[in-house]
């Protein structure tokens, strides 16, 4: 029995990550050493657990279920460990955590430093970028997320909202009127965020408008947005975090500041095979409770 469940775990992060490299990544194996076991467990069994192609790997009906077992064996193995990690007072661990680039700016920065000197046996691997990665193919255990999530996590939780401003700088608007109603912009140049192109809202009360205006330039990256708003490439959507300096020294101007757009949830996600109560869940809840803590605070 013993000598079945280190294939069993392997198997299981075969079937999450969808393939041996990805379950390589996520144990820090080699694929070999993945596929030897993934081998051995099919020939102890008798049955083909996968359908293998060159990039991917699928279940086969055997495999299914088998999963549901070996899934009950991991979590029941993770839960007894997390135990001891929750209550640990010096936990430790590494965390790799994504994050949109547009929160380099944003109050969750110094409040991951906090937790980061809160907790010094934590390690923690950041990764900023506006392309959303596949969690588990690309191994990391949490993944911060802004605006509406496009992925079905396992494990989420709410952290905050932030909001958007449609902005152009100084010198482009000087070469135009400054506008009075949402029309007026529909032939100014846009700059459009390419990850997730949608229409803007803007509302005013109960009145509402959609922008016609078309993207004369679309980027993937909201830092290099805002630069080639500053730069006078058009107006843009970007959120408040990034442009409170440029809109503090006039560098930027704030468009139609009676109309407003959706703000942008902010969330965190993460996979089924990351214990309840491990560092993940500690990492979650402490931005949770501390950005709860500073909008109420804000509020008072």
């Amino acid at each position: 029995m013993l000598e079945d469940l280190r294939p069993m775990a392997i198997f299981a992060n075969v079937a999450e990550a969808g393939s041996f490299r990805g379950a390589a990544r996520l144990l820090s194996i080699s694929p070999s050493v993945v596929s030897h076991h993934i081998g051995a467990l099919e020939e102890r069994l008798g049955v083909a657990l996968f359908y293998r192609s060159t990039r991917r790997v699928t279940l086969t009906e055997d495999g299914e279920k088998l999963l549901v077992h070996a899934r009950r064996m991991a979590e029941a193995a993770q839960a007894g460990l997390s135990d001891f990690v929750q209550h640990a007072d010096s936990p430790v661990g590494t965390l790799n955590v994504a994050l949109p680039a547009a929160l380099s700016a944003h109050p969750i920065v110094p409040l991951i430093a906090t937790f980061s000197t809160t907790y010094p046996g934590i390690a923690l691997n950041l990764e900023f970028s506006d392309q959303r990665r596949d969690l588990i193919a690309s191994g990391m255990d949490v993944a911060i997320r802004m605006g509406e999530l496009t992925e079905s996590a396992d494990f989420q939780q709410d952290l905050s909202t932030e909001p958007r401003l449609l902005v152009a700088s100084k010198a482009y608007v000087t070469k135009r009127r400054l506008p009075r109603t949402p029309t007026a912009l529909d032939e100014w140049d846009f700059i459009g965020f390419a990850p997730r192109l949608s229409p803007l809202k803007l509302t005013h009360g109960r009145r509402s408008h959609t922008l016609c205006a078309v993207a004369k330039i679309n980027v993937d990256n909201s830092l290099a947005m805002l630069r080639l708003t500053l730069a006078g490439a058009g107006m843009a959507a970007l959120p408040e975090s990034i442009i409170r300096p440029d809109l503090a020294s006039g560098e930027l101007v704030h468009l139609l500041p009676d109309w407003s757009l959706p703000s942008l949830p902010i969330q965190a996600v993460w996979p089924r095979n990351s214990p309840r109560h491990g560092l993940s869940a500690r990492f979650v809840g402490y931005l949770a409770e501390e950005l709860t803590r500073a909008v109420g605070n804000r509020s008072n």
